[in-house]
Parts: structure tokens; C-alpha cells; sequence
């Protein structure tokens, strides 16, 4: 099973929605299931973190996810400057990955689980899955994931090499039960 949830674009012509789309057709295509929440696109007022900041600059190459939204900043009385910015969120992905573990796990339909993530929310449903007698390895996708909490109540911990990534791909082209063929987008070889 693959937990995740439909993006929304960041920006006038982003092309990312539907490369995970085409990603998630070529998913079920292949006999995964794919599990969705929600993706949330909100404008919120946050805190600066540097308070001396006066002025905002877009950076040649920036990261979507960590540009400022707009330069507005509002300075209250009390309290730190904020400025206005758009919050990505994925929403419900953990929830329904720890749901389907401990349903399975309780439902005896599993006695082991591999679970792909570094989320420090699926502590508990792990902890209890293993409790339970489910053997749980957890794979963290990047070392800057590690996470404590996940490593003291899974029963294997390991990160995934960006090699071992690479082998993991999706054939170049799949087939559609339809027969039209699915290509595996150039971004992604």
C-alpha cells in the first residue's frame, strides 16, 4: 500500500501534480494500492525567524515549499514580526497508514511490516503494532529523518541509500490495462 495525498500546484504551471498523477496511475497499474488524504494549500501569518529582516528577495533557485508567499509583514505591538505565507500540508496520510497497520495487525492479516517513512507521528501505531507481535522494520528515506522515537520501537531501523532509490524505479514504460502505455517522466531517470 501507498499512503499519500494528490499535491496541488505551488505556482502558475507547475507540472508536478501531474507527474504524480501519471506516478500514482502507474502505481495501481502495477497492483499497488493507493490510500489518499488531503493536500492542503493555506495562507497563514507566521513569525519571522530572523527579526532583523526588513526586506524579502527570491533567491535565483529556491525550494516552492520555503518561499516566502508575499512580501507583506505585519509588526504587532506585541510580539514578533509576521509575514503572510502559503502553508503546504499533507493531511491524513500518517492517520490512514497507522490505521491500516494496527487493522491488519488485529485482523491477523499481517505478522510483519516494512513501513517507508521518518514520520514521528506513526510512533504509536508502530509501538502497538510490534506489541502486538507484528515484526516492524522502519526504512527512513534520508538520514536527515532520523528519528529517535521511531528507532526505539521498531523492531529493525535502517535509511534508504539513494543507490538503492535508484534500482526501485518503475519500468520506463508501462502498459494501461487499456494498452496505452504509461512513460515514466524524464525528471525522474
Amino acid at each position: 500500500m501507498y499512503f499519500t495525498a494528490e499535491i496541488a500546484p505551488t505556482f502558475t504551471g507547475d507540472k508536478a501534480p501531474d507527474r504524480q498523477k501519471l506516478y500514482l496511475r502507474a502505481l495501481e497499474i502495477s497492483g499497488t494500492t493507493v490510500v489518499k488524504g488531503n493536500f492542503r494549500v493555506d495562507p497563514r501569518w507566521m513569525p519571522i525567524h530572523d527579526q532583523l529582516l526588513t526586506t524579502f528577495t527570491r533567491p535565483e533557485a529556491f525550494s516552492v515549499k520555503s518561499k516566502l508567499a508575499a512580501a507583506k509583514v505585519f509588526t504587532a505591538a506585541v510580539g514578533p514580526a509576521q509575514t503572510l505565507v502559503t502553508k503546504f500540508e499533507e493531511k491524513r496520510s500518517d492517520v490512514n497508514l497507522a490505521s491500516h497497520l494496527l487493522r491488519d495487525v488485529y485482523e491477523s492479516k499481517i505478522t510483519h511490516a516494512i513501513v517507508v517513512s521518518g514520520d514521528t507521528d506513526l510512533t504509536t501505531a508502530i509501538k502497538f503494532a510490534s506489541a502486538a507481535g507484528c515484526h516492524v522494520s522502519v526504512i527512513i528515506p534520508s538520514r536527515h529523518m532520523e528519528s529517535a522515537s521511531l528507532q526505539g520501537v521498531a523492531n529493525y531501523v535502517a535509511w534508504l541509500k539513494s543507490s538503492t532509490l535508484g534500482q526501485c524505479q518503475l519500468d520506463r514504460v508501462l502498459v494501461s490495462p487499456r494498452g496505452k502505455p504509461i512513460i515514466r517522466p524524464q525528471e525522474w531517470s
